[in-house]
């Protein structure tokens, strides 16, 4: 989907762009932001500043079920809505292992700027079944059981 290209809209694909693909290049992630910007990520607590946003990160990625090191993240944005100070984000975070879709997260985003880095940065999304076995769980549908390759 095509979305207007602005300086905002650039920063926000620049900062998906870096954990995507294997990437996982947390320091170009914080450097999207100011120095003093608030990330949080689901339910957990809000992180601040680029070194602290950095830590959750190192915290969080050991907690996730199967092995993260061989998981590629992607994302597929559905609305990008500009404002003055802000950007809205609808999207799926989506979490292939070798080339296969093994699980697809709704989110959305909202991304409040400070002159042309990020502030601070929302994501709302259930970040759940990237922490326990959902099958006792979902009446309907696949259920997520890891992040492996079998």
């Amino acid at each position: 989907m095509e979305f207007k290209d602005t300086p905002k809209a650039r920063m926000v694909k620049r900062q998906l762009a870096s954990v995507e693909d294997g990437r996982g290049d947390f320091n170009e992630f914080v450097a999207c932001m100011t120095e003093d910007a608030t990330y949080q990520f689901g339910n957990f607590d809000p992180h601040v500043t680029r070194q602290g946003i950095l830590q959750g990160f190192y915290d969080l990625v050991p907690l996730v079920k199967g092995d993260f090191s061989i998981v590629k993240v992607g994302h597929d944005i559905y609305l990008m809505e500009e404002t003055e100070n802000q950007v809205l984000v609808h999207m799926d975070t989506v979490y292939n292992v070798n080339g296969e879709e093994k699980m697809r997260l709704p989110c959305f985003a909202v991304y409040t700027f400070e002159g042309e880095l990020i502030k601070k940065l929302q994501t709302f999304l259930d970040t759940s079944p990237l922490f326990l076995d959902t099958s006792p769980i979902r009446p309907h549908g696949k259920a997520f059981k890891t992040l492996t390759s079998d």
